[in-house]
């Protein structure tokens, strides 16, 4: 095909960095310019629950909670072995109490604890984040569907990630890739194929889960439909190749 000159620009910039697992993506920008941003990594959408700037954390421990976490005493004994061992902890869950939210910030202030605290909505669009998240830390979810009981979290079932990117409304985990990971993003794959009503909310699913991912960003104008269209194509063209 005869491609526009920045058209042809985008498909040479990603080649060199694209491989058969990498999501593409396709959005309006509010900049006059078209760019290409790469992200490496694992990246999910949540609201941290205390404030935070964006931070970079090695070695990290993730906690998934698939609950409300209502008083310290669910979790004292987590907390006690994060400060003893100087371990940082990403924990995600429904949501907590203040109390807790309280505890967790007068000790991350005091610098005797680094704990991150996450809440994913129960919406339809995150109700399987938690999922995701423990698929990629390699650990499973508390949940009170499966008879577990918050404080019966130990450290020893608590998941990790090499390093992490933390901000308020995302955490961007960086780990190797897999079996586990492979086989699960097969599987939303497969579920995507099949489910067509629910083909978006799978496919931001599928987005988190690779860890290779290119957004190309378009400006809204006359041409977006055009040069989308075309980019379009040519990734088709690219990925089929």
């Amino acid at each position: 095909s005869n491609f526009s000159s920045i058209t042809t620009s985008i498909l040479e910039s990603i080649l060199d960095i694209l491989n058969i697992n990498t999501k593409i993506s396709i959005k309006k920008s509010s900049s006059e310019k078209t760019y290409v941003e790469i992200i490496d990594g694992f990246v999910f959408e949540c609201s941290s629950m205390l404030k935070i700037k964006n931070i970079e954390v090695k070695k990290l421990k993730i906690a998934c909670i698939d609950g409300f976490i209502e008083s310290v005493a669910e979790i004292h004994h987590l907390l006690s072995w994060a400060s003893e061992n100087q371990q940082a902890i990403a924990l995600f869950c429904r949501g907590m109490s203040e109390d807790v939210l309280n505890t967790i910030k007068v000790n991350n202030e005091r610098k005797t604890l680094q704990l991150y605290p996450y809440q994913v909505k129960f919406d339809l669009e995150n109700v399987n984040t938690l999922v995701d998240i423990a698929v990629v830390s390699n650990c499973d979810v508390v949940s009170s569907l499966k008879g577990d009981l918050i404080s019966s979290t130990s450290y020893k079932n608590l998941g990790s990630v090499e390093s992490s990117i933390l901000t308020e409304t995302t955490v961007n985990l960086k780990n190797k890739k897999t079996k586990r990971i492979d086989d699960h993003l097969r599987y939303l794959k497969n579920l995507a194929d099949e489910r067509k009503e629910i083909s978006d909310i799978l496919s931001k699913r599928i987005k988190s889960m690779s860890s290779s991912y290119i957004e190309i960003s378009i400006p809204e104008g006359i041409d977006y439909s055009y040069s989308s269209l075309e980019l379009d194509e040519g990734i088709r063209i690219i990925t089929s190749i």
